[in-house]
């Protein structure tokens, strides 16, 4: 079984004070929680942190599940980071 969740979440980049916008993709290969992953995902929303670290610490939380979070800073650059 393969699962895969999307969801759209910000944070306020630490380098610059802008806000980035990313969209996250959950993939997993057992049930997990779509209740689990919103709680994890709206604890981080709107938070200082770099994307890296972001990743990171949903990861840490849910750890059952890999993480990618695809981010655009500015208005050129599209980041994308795994965890899992």
């Amino acid at each position: 079984m393969k699962v895969e969740h999307r969801l759209l979440t910000h944070g306020i980049c630490p380098i610059d004070g802008r806000i980035d916008y990313y969209e996250i993709v959950v993939e997993a290969s057992k049930l997990v929680k779509v209740e689990d992953i919103e709680t994890a995902v709206s604890y981080h929303r709107g938070t200082i942190q770099t994307q890296e670290s972001m990743c990171q610490a949903l990861f840490a939380e849910i750890s059952s599940a890999k993480w990618t979070l695809i981010g655009r800073h500015g208005t050129q650059t599209d980041t994308q980071v795994t965890c899992g």
